[in-house]
């Protein structure tokens, strides 16, 4: 059989902040294994997303060459930055099989998963089913490798791994449970995604990080492999899911366990992947205490998070000009936003715009996730380091430039703890402008809600823009300057990208 082709369907998964001890024996990790290979999504990239996720727990020792898929010379770009700046000596890996021998010691054994479409897959018989998302959590909890059912015997013997009939977990913090799951899935026999998602409530959740939970599909498996994310594939609709409960039950029945479980000094938890349909799913997980970070497009971050920095502070460029603002005349200025995606503020470059040549000649607001200063403060050096004068960094989204959540719907004690946290990472990073997605069918239509004006006064925000088609300017607390932005230009770009007339024209 092809060590290229052995028919696994894939997985995602994803988010988490390090801790500082974590984030210092990555130093050492000078020596990095570049997977360039050819990566088939329906067949290798849910093994070897667990796997990254696995060995990048104590450094950046994995990294994924695959083109990125919104621009893609991104990843080979941060390569390029992290050998220059950091040192890092790379070893060329381009054989599957070659890959798993690499880091067989880190390695415990194959878990199977029933890969058979059907209703138990997301999206209405697309993506991946069920038991391919729990099969992640269990090989995350167990240090073993997700396989396809039908494959594994005959890669256990390839690979000279165990194939167990039963595996104990051990929870997030490597401490025996007593729990003993079968080491293939199929057995359980699941015949929906309800029947499949309790049996993890029940025997998975209790071991897996309070911290981190990932739903459906998006890059980011890696991530969150490494920090023992529950995951599974659900949507936010009414569709049934078997057992009398509908998708969205489901989903609210995890939420719950999630928040029953959190630290009541940190009363909040990240939602990691996507959350379809977007605006039910963000409204929901928040009633709950949710933050989602969108990590889909992320093909590294469990590396990027491991890269140690000797930062913890840094500085926007000093601003060459400071124009007087005169009545009846118009001003443009541009925002890059999705400021809390990985894809655009993360390891996708701006999905490929910090490295336009042209980068400079026209001032840009740039949108920059606030937790990126003690999530990934090495990716936050690279954006500071090589901005010019007219690269300005703002956050983003809703939730105080953390993530993606609705505050006037989060229970208080866990949006406090969410001001509580981000303020220290506003003022590492010197930001002091937000972009808010208010007013997009989230709220009640009012953008004036008195979390609001809580964020500038815990921030001292200077600025703030406001997707709302009604307001045009105001003031949230004592320091909050809020314009209304009432439209958002949209440009679609195929890559390679090719300068536009409108370009041409600033330029």
């Amino acid at each position: 059989m092809s060590s290229s082709r052995w028919g696994l369907i894939p997985m995602i998964t994803a988010l988490a902040l390090p801790s500082a001890q974590t984030v210092q024996r990555a130093a050492a990790a000078q020596s990095v294994v570049v997977y360039r290979g050819p990566i088939e999504w329906y067949t290798q990239r849910h093994t070897l997303a667990t796997l990254q996720g696995i060995v990048n727990r104590d450094g950046p020792v994995l990294y994924l060459a695959a083109p990125f898929f919104y621009y893609p010379p991104v990843n080979q770009a941060w390569l390029d930055y992290y050998q220059a700046k950091r040192g890092f000596a790379y070893e060329d890996v381009t054989d599957f099989d070659a890959l798993i021998a690499r880091f067989k010691p880190h390695l415990r054994g194959l878990i199977g998963f029933d890969a058979t479409p059907g209703p138990k897959m997301a999206r209405d018989g697309k993506f991946f089913p069920i038991e391919e998302y729990l099969a992640t959590s269990v090989g995350a909890l167990t240090g073993m490798l997700p396989v396809p059912s039908k494959a594994r015997a005959e890669l256990a013997q390839r690979w000279g791994l165990p194939a167990p009939d039963e595996v104990e977990l051990r929870d997030c913090r490597g401490r025996r449970t007593g729990v003993t799951v079968h080491g293939d899935l199929a057995r359980y026999g699941f015949t929906n995604k309800a029947q499949a998602a309790l049996w993890a409530i029940k025997n998975l959740l209790p071991a897996c990080s309070p911290d981190y939970f990932f739903n459906l599909d998006g890059d980011g498996a890696d991530y969150a492999a490494q920090h023992f994310a529950l995951c599974t594939n659900l949507q936010y609709i009414d569709q049934d899911a078997g057992e009398g409960l509908t998708e969205q039950q489901v989903l609210e029945r995890i939420l719950q366990a999630y928040q029953d479980r959190t630290d009541k000094s940190r009363p909040y938890f990240w939602v990691i992947g996507l959350q379809p349909p977007e605006r039910p799913g963000v409204m929901t997980l928040s009633r709950y205490g949710g933050v989602n970070s969108m990590t889909n497009a992320s093909q590294n971050w469990s590396f990027h998070t491991r890269v140690a920095s000797d930062r913890s502070s840094w500085r926007q460029q000093p601003t060459p000009l400071r124009p007087s603002v005169t009545a009846d005349t118009r001003y443009v200025a541009f925002l890059a936003s999705e400021c809390t995606t990985q894809k655009a503020a993360g390891d996708g470059m701006q999905h490929g715009a910090w490295l336009d040549p042209a980068r400079g000649k026209v001032a840009i607001n740039w949108g920059m996730c606030a937790a990126f200063a003690k999530q990934a403060p090495a990716v936050v050096d690279y954006y500071y380091s090589s901005a010019t004068p007219n690269d300005y960094f703002v956050t983003g989204d809703i939730c105080a430039g953390m993530g993606f959540a609705v505050p006037p719907l989060m229970p208080d004690d866990a949006w406090h703890a969410v001001l509580e946290d981000a303020a220290p990472c506003w003022k590492a990073m010197d930001l002091a402008s937000i972009d808010v997605y208010a007013n997009d069918g989230y709220y009640d239509g009012q953008a004036d809600h008195p979390q609001f004006a809580d964020m500038c006064d815990a921030f001292g925000a200077l600025a703030v823009t406001v997707k709302d088609r009604v307001l045009s300017r105001g003031v949230w607390g004592d320091n909050g300057s809020v314009w209304g932005r009432r439209t958002r230009v949209f440009t679609a770009i195929h890559y390679p990208a090719s300068p536009t007339p409108l370009s041409d024209s600033l330029l």
